[in-house]
């Protein structure tokens, strides 16, 4: 049982991980759009 432990806490920080990346990539699409349509 604790190996499933462990494996489901590396996974949800896993998951984390990603979410973290998806959304500081979402900030640079956003801020490109802002200035390309704000010129």
């Amino acid at each position: 049982m604790l190996n499933l432990y462990i494996l489901n806490d590396s996974y949800n920080m896993n998951i984390a991980v990603i979410q973290k990346d998806v959304n500081s990539f979402l900030d640079v699409v956003m801020g490109i759009l802002i200035k390309k349509t704000g010129r």
